[in-house]
């Protein structure tokens, strides 16, 4: 690559100063077209910007080192990835699954750019076997389903079989196939009415829940406040207690570092930054909020422990089969963790980009935050009792998803609306408060979890099953049919398939 970017230095050279860049501007079309799904964005960049400097220094050019903006290739790169639409999902299992074991239920070809993984036959009779096994005695019915149902004469249906219909009328992998019931899914207003959709939402613990009274108090004397230096100032003289005190420690640092970012110019535009920047310049207070607590926030692409259990519960001694590989659990930007037990993840993207959100934030995490409580819930009681938290970071905005299972077999994901990072002088203090707000009720929902799994004694039980002691595990669909096929010859058969229990 050097050869191709010496040209462009000597062309700059002539012009005047060396920018990095301009240097990058010229080669934008290069870095898009070498990039590969495969390679880790940041890594990737961080490559380009060796191979100009080493050009550089071959020319005895004086390289204008500045932070360079990536906005136009990150851009232009995801729109590639998403052209490509290569998924997150089909990759890990590409990657861990080494023995297809199923047919494809049709002869319709998926594309091999397709990121959607279509069912097969044997999925859906796996789907079909484990949601008859379920007991009927312990499904969730509405009273807003009881109420419609007596109105209109009719016998009323449980969530459970609402959400197991909508489930095999999928043609590819979806959350609800693991009775996941994820209410900002704009596909429930097909299912339940607006009457039951409130329900769904209002039962149980509120997803925004109060936070400590100090906090609240000093979060209002923010809000008086006009400026990032005003509010850099008032965290400066923020009295407090540095062993006591963890949270106001949090706050008062929290409040320099991202005033700070105004300070040159007035202005912050996030997407600006690179993803890893991001987690670090501008949303580090999401992970920072949990020192000198009992949690921890591992980074960088950390793999859920609960999520490789999950994965690698059917693996067993070499008999009549080889002993399979182990499969890693699904790596995640952070995992928050006490010792082994895991309370919550986030996943950040760069830029924004609509397939990459649905593929961390609807597909992926849903999976995670399901696995992890099955592992916290290992009594009945737990079972109503934990909540665990994730964090979507996409495009200079986040939101946070509460999990957790109200009622019977459902697991219920509730998300916050979007917050954006704020963006200038102007909107500092507007835009800042709320999101502190929401990472103090995520870090009080996983100090509450942490609390009652700790007091719960685990009993003792007799090694029978891997499984859960009451909810079915995961569901993961068969390899082998979401490798593209070359032939296109017939069509899906799925209004020929009983998709009823």
């Amino acid at each position: 690559m050097v050869i191709v970017i010496c040209p462009v230095i000597v062309k700059l050279k002539e012009l005047g100063g060396v920018k990095l860049q301009n240097v990058i501007d010229e080669l934008e079309d290069i870095i898009v077209e070498e990039y590969n799904s495969s390679l880790e964005l940041s890594s990737y960049k961080g490559a380009w910007i060796k191979r100009i400097s080493t050009a550089a220094s071959l020319l005895n050019v004086n390289l204008i080192d500045c932070t360079p903006s990536w906005k136009s290739v990150d851009t232009k790169i995801m729109q590639k990835v998403e052209e490509r639409d290569v998924g997150t999902i089909l990759e890990e299992q590409a990657s861990t699954v080494s023995t297809p074991v199923s047919t494809p239920r049709s002869q319709s070809s998926t594309s091999s750019s397709s990121s959607k993984v279509k069912l097969s036959t044997q999925d859906y009779d796996v789907l079909k076997a484990t949601f008859e096994s379920l007991d009927r005695n312990n499904f969730w019915i509405l009273q807003a389903t009881k109420e419609e149902a007596e109105r209109d004469g009719k016998v009323p249906i449980s969530v459970e079989q609402k959400v197991v219909d909508f489930a095999l009328t999928c043609d590819y992998h979806h959350p609800s196939q693991s009775l996941i019931l994820d209410l900002d899914d704009p596909n429930w207003k097909d299912v339940f009415s607006d009457n039951e959709l409130k329900e769904l939402h209002a039962i149980g613990k509120p997803v925004v829940r109060p936070i400590p009274g100090e906090m609240e108090r000093i979060l209002n004397e923010v809000n008086k406040l006009n400026t990032p230096i005003e509010a850099y100032n008032f965290a400066r003289e923020l009295p407090h207690d540095p062993f006591k005190e963890p949270l106001k420690v949090w706050l008062a640092v929290e409040l320099q570092n991202t005033a700070r970012q105004f300070f040159m110019n007035g202005a912050m535009d996030a997407d600006d930054l690179m993803e890893t920047d991001q987690l670090y310049k501008a949303w580090g207070f999401v992970n920072t909020v949990v020192q000198g607590s009992r949690i921890n926030a591992i980074g960088k692409e950390k793999s859920s422990t609960a999520n490789a259990t999950a994965r690698n519960r059917k693996r067993r001694l070499s008999a009549l089969e080889i002993i399979a590989n182990r499969k890693i659990g699904r790596k995640m930007d952070t995992v928050y963790c006490s010792g082994s037990t895991e309370l919550g993840c986030l996943e950040i993207g760069g830029v924004y980009n609509q397939t990459k959100e649905f593929r961390d934030s609807r597909m992926k995490m849903p999976m995670v935050l399901r696995d992890m409580l099955l592992l916290l819930s290992f009594t009945p009681t737990l079972l109503r009792e934990v909540h665990v938290v994730g964090y979507s970071i996409n495009g200079g905005r986040i939101c946070m998803l509460d999990v957790d299972v109200p009622c019977g077999y459902i697991t219920r994901i509730r998300r916050t609306q979007p917050i954006e990072f704020p963006s200038s002088d102007d909107n500092y203090i507007s835009r800042m408060l709320p999101l502190l707000e929401l990472v103090l009720v995520g870090q009080s929902i996983m100090e509450n979890t942490l609390a009652v799994v700790n007091k719960t004694r685990q009993p003792l039980k007799v090694s029978e099953s891997p499984d859960h002691w009451f909810l079915p595990a995961t569901f993961m669909p068969s390899f082998a049919h979401s490798t593209p096929s070359s032939s296109s010859s017939t069509s899906s058969p799925s209004s020929k398939r009983n998709k009823n229990l």
